[in-house]
Protein backbone atom coordinates (compact mmCIF):
# COMPACT_ATOMS: atom_id res chain seq x y z
CA UNK A 1 0.00 0.00 0.00
CA UNK A 2 2.68 2.65 0.62
CA UNK A 3 3.97 2.06 -3.31
CA UNK A 4 0.39 3.12 -4.42
CA UNK A 5 0.84 5.99 -1.91
CA UNK A 6 3.70 7.22 -3.25
CA UNK A 7 2.29 7.05 -6.99
CA UNK A 8 -0.47 9.41 -6.45
CA UNK A 9 1.69 11.96 -7.24
CA UNK A 10 2.74 10.50 -10.84
CA UNK A 11 1.68 12.92 -13.33
CA UNK A 12 1.84 11.21 -16.63
CA UNK A 13 1.81 7.54 -17.38
CA UNK A 14 3.84 8.02 -20.95
CA UNK A 15 6.08 6.49 -23.50
CA UNK A 16 4.07 2.93 -22.66
CA UNK A 17 3.17 2.79 -26.27
CA UNK A 18 3.56 -0.36 -28.56
CA UNK A 19 5.46 -2.13 -25.84
CA UNK A 20 3.71 -5.17 -26.04
CA UNK A 21 2.40 -4.95 -22.19
CA UNK A 22 0.06 -7.95 -21.46
CA UNK A 23 -2.20 -8.29 -19.18
CA UNK A 24 -5.28 -6.27 -17.65
CA UNK A 25 -5.35 -2.57 -16.93
CA UNK A 26 -5.99 -2.58 -12.67
CA UNK A 27 -8.74 -1.19 -11.16
CA UNK A 28 -6.20 0.32 -8.81
CA UNK A 29 -5.09 2.82 -11.17
CA UNK A 30 -8.23 5.20 -10.60
CA UNK A 31 -6.28 5.73 -7.17
CA UNK A 32 -3.41 7.94 -8.76
CA UNK A 33 -5.62 11.17 -8.93
CA UNK A 34 -2.82 13.18 -9.89
CA UNK A 35 -2.85 11.47 -13.35
CA UNK A 36 -3.01 14.17 -16.52
CA UNK A 37 -2.02 11.35 -19.52
CA UNK A 38 -2.11 7.55 -20.14
CA UNK A 39 -0.78 6.37 -23.28
CA UNK A 40 -1.54 3.10 -23.56
CA UNK A 41 -2.00 2.67 -27.37
CA UNK A 42 -0.86 -0.32 -29.61
CA UNK A 43 -0.52 -3.26 -26.28
CA UNK A 44 -2.40 -6.30 -25.62
CA UNK A 45 -4.34 -5.31 -22.67
CA UNK A 46 -7.22 -6.44 -22.27
CA UNK A 47 -10.65 -7.34 -20.00
CA UNK A 48 -12.23 -4.37 -18.94
CA UNK A 49 -11.78 -0.58 -19.08
CA UNK A 50 -11.59 0.36 -14.82
CA UNK A 51 -13.76 2.89 -13.87
CA UNK A 52 -11.35 5.99 -13.73
CA UNK A 53 -14.15 8.17 -12.80
CA UNK A 54 -11.92 9.31 -10.02
CA UNK A 55 -9.07 11.08 -12.26
CA UNK A 56 -10.48 14.21 -12.02
CA UNK A 57 -7.18 15.68 -13.54
CA UNK A 58 -7.03 13.10 -16.39
CA UNK A 59 -6.29 15.15 -19.80
CA UNK A 60 -5.52 12.67 -22.34
CA UNK A 61 -6.22 8.91 -22.07
CA UNK A 62 -5.32 6.82 -25.20
CA UNK A 63 -5.78 3.06 -25.08
CA UNK A 64 -6.56 2.36 -28.72
CA UNK A 65 -5.54 -0.76 -30.24
CA UNK A 66 -5.13 -2.94 -27.28
CA UNK A 67 -7.85 -5.81 -27.41
CA UNK A 68 -10.20 -4.67 -23.93
CA UNK A 69 -13.78 -6.23 -23.24
CA UNK A 70 -17.28 -4.95 -22.78
CA UNK A 71 -18.68 -1.73 -22.58
CA UNK A 72 -16.72 1.83 -22.60
CA UNK A 73 -17.18 3.28 -19.08
CA UNK A 74 -20.28 6.14 -19.23
CA UNK A 75 -17.96 7.72 -16.28
CA UNK A 76 -15.14 8.61 -18.93
CA UNK A 77 -17.92 11.43 -20.00
CA UNK A 78 -17.75 13.01 -16.74
CA UNK A 79 -14.07 13.57 -16.72
CA UNK A 80 -14.25 17.57 -16.47
CA UNK A 81 -10.42 17.76 -17.91
CA UNK A 82 -10.15 15.29 -20.78
CA UNK A 83 -9.87 16.47 -23.61
CA UNK A 84 -8.22 13.70 -26.11
CA UNK A 85 -9.62 10.62 -25.87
Amino acid sequence: MQVLALMCFICIIRNLKGLSLIGTLPKEIAGLTALKEIRLSMNKLTGPIPDLSPLKSLEILHLDENEFEGPFPDALGTLPNLREL
